[in-house]
């Protein structure tokens, strides 16, 4: 059953993984620096954890920096955190129902992204540590010192790979000791040690070696403070429609009804809140929330068919619980089908894209009109005589493949994306310009971003130092009209 999860994850990305949405490029250009030995905060600047970067030059290790290698990171981890979903499930409900449940959890982690995402990453060192956590405080035995450190580092990990994920994640799992461990101060000062030396271990290296200090703040100035975004969790839209906050009220009236106050209803009771809590939150701090915040759904079923199945009150035979397996499991997976965002799977049998018919991110899906335009870009870049492998182009777009198409090094000490206020600020952005004047790219590909970043002024900058737009083609964006064209500046002598 194992392998079967495994071949489905990782057979469902090499597929279906040909869907092109303009974030995933971060992660594609993150591991390529890496792979080229750059080190994060002092090589390429990001407010971000660096973990999926790190993760990702791994698989390019093992497959080039290619498509590939995208595929199979979101393949092999979503299919590690399957494995554990259904080794942790099956032990208190039916094969069937965990085999269910796991299909539920595909697609509401990676089987809805079906590229690396630093979301995911965070979730992923979540979710390995949180099970080792479950299974041993599920027996109500004293936790052993090893799951107790292994935890902490996973949260740790957590941590640096997304802040808010990783914190509030860190949080959930020191409070679960605190209120059910049979030693809690003890069992919590070993697991919050161990997170804390990991931590620091990290934070010494990055500091070692960068200005890992001014970078890694995330919800702090000079970033976008996000503390604004919890008002929204108030919104009398989203307490109407969304089903997490519809089970935030059900689960207690389900489990006041239940009338069952063993320690065991009351464990169970307190992971389904915390669950929802957490995504709850998340739903509110991070980007593209529909494609993170639903991971609590499998989990919660899981746990609400062993708080009701398990109440001594109700006397179940094997039939009625095994009808409560399938209600609670046929209930979430319809809910589950209405909010799956089946992007990959529509790009993968949609007539409108066609795939790149060479380069690493061959077969990858765009627009014909914006697969014509990348290879007019290639053409464009092959002209220059450069030696491979050195930086002579700065690329400001989300093609950040055309790096390793070409064989060239992304330049150091650069941005990865360039937002304003999220990747790139005001002093950032004026050392950025004052970089320029040395006039060490001979090309710079220059997309404007979502934020309206770089700010309309920069091309006038540019050519002021001399560069001229020599061919400008649509992108992914270009529906929303031509403010996100992505325009060759090559510089003229």
């Amino acid at each position: 059953m194992l392998a079967l999860i495994s071949l489905c994850s990782v057979g469902y990305m090499l597929i279906f993984g040909v869907f092109a949405f303009r974030d995933y490029s971060i992660i594609f250009d993150g591991g390529l620096r890496i792979w080229h030995g750059q080190i994060p905060y002092r090589d390429f600047f990001l407010p971000l954890g660096p973990m999926v970067f790190y993760l990702q030059a791994f698989f390019d290790l093992l497959a080039g920096p290619n498509i590939r290698a995208m595929q199979l990171h979101a393949g092999v981890i979503n299919a590690i955190v399957l494995c554990l979903f259904f080794l942790y499930a099956r032990r208190n409900i039916p094969t069937w129902i965990a085999l269910v449940l796991t299909g539920v959890l595909h697609f509401c982690y990676y089987g809805a992204t079906v590229n690396p995402w630093y979301n995911h990453t965070a979730l992923f060192f979540y979710f390995i540590g949180q099970v080792a956590l479950w299974n041993a405080l599920d027996d109500d035995e004293f936790v052993p010192v090893s799951c107790l450190i292994f935890s902490g580092v996973c949260a740790a990990l957590a941590v640096f790979s997304k802040q808010d994920i990783g914190g509030l994640a860190a949080v959930f799992m020191g409070s679960q000791l605190l209120f059910f461990g049979r030693r809690p101060l003890k069992e919590s000062m070993i697991y919050a040690g161990s997170g804390l030396l990991t931590a620091g271990i990290l934070v010494a290296y990055f500091q070692m070696h960068g200005d890992f200090g001014y970078w890694f703040n995330y919800g702090q100035p000079p970033h976008n403070i996000r503390e604004d975004r919890l008002a929204g969790l108030l919104d009398k839209d989203v307490l109407k429609h969304d089903v997490r906050w519809n089970m935030l009220l059900a689960v207690p009236l389900i489990f006041l009804c239940l009338q069952d106050y063993r320690k065991s209803a009351w464990w169970r009771f307190f992971k389904i809140l915390g669950l929802i809590g957490m995504s709850i939150v998340i739903g509110q701090t991070s980007g593209q929330p529909e494609w993170t915040v639903y991971f609590f759904l499998p989990w919660g079923a899981l746990f609400l068919i062993e708080l009701i199945s398990d109440n001594p009150r109700l006397e179940l035979n094997s039939s009625a619980r095994r009808a409560i397996c399938l209600l609670v499991g046929w209930i979430v997976f319809i809910y589950g089908t209405s909010i799956f965002p089946f992007h990959a799977v529509k790009a993968y049998f949609s007539r409108a894209l066609t795939p790149l018919p060479s380069g690493v991110y061959a077969r990858m899906r765009y627009k014909p009109e914006v697969a014509d335009g990348i290879e007019k870009i290639r053409k464009e870049l092959r002209l220059h005589p450069g030696a491979p492998g050195t930086s002579w182009f700065l690329n400001m777009s989300e093609y950040s493949f055309i790096y390793a198409d070409l064989n060239v090094q992304p330049p150091r000490q650069t941005h990865l994306w360039y937002h304003t206020h999220v990747t790139l600020f005001d002093k950032d952005y004026a050392a950025f310009k004052e970089r320029l004047r040395r006039k060490e790219f001979d090309y710079i590909l220059l997309q404007e971003m979502a934020s309206g970043t770089p700010p309309p002024e920069f091309r006038g900058y540019l050519e002021s130092l001399g560069y001229r737009p020599v061919l400008i083609v649509p992108t992914p964006k270009s529906e929303r009209g031509s403010l996100y064209d992505l325009s060759v500046y090559k510089r003229q002598l």
